[in-house]
């Protein structure tokens, strides 16, 4: 997934956007919820809050900038490959809704 890449101003990061029909998942900042354009078409796409919950959240946010030595990274590098793993696994309909 591509969280934030800026480019000419055409793809922005807005940690504050909303949508009245999404349930999104929440992030460390924000919501997992995104909204593409393309001329005068805009799509809002947001994960399911199964494959990005509670557990996620927790790993991510203890995990991601400790240096790799550290007692138990092992573990959390586990856990991602599983993640990957069920992402690239499920189908369409139940990863991801759309608005």
């Amino acid at each position: 997934m591509i969280s934030h890449a800026v480019r000419d101003g055409r793809c922005l990061q807005n940690p504050t956007l909303s949508h009245p029909q999404a349930n999104a998942p929440a992030s460390l900042v924000g919501s997992f919820l995104f909204e593409i354009r393309y001329r005068s078409q805009t799509l809002t796409v947001w994960p399911d809050a199964s494959v990005l919950d509670d557990e996620f959240r927790q790993q991510v946010s203890t995990w991601q900038a400790v240096d790799e030595s550290t007692e138990g990274y092992g573990d959390y590098l586990r856990y991602k490959a599983e993640k990957v793993q069920q992402i690239m696994t499920l189908p369409d309909s139940a990863l991801f809704h759309y608005a």
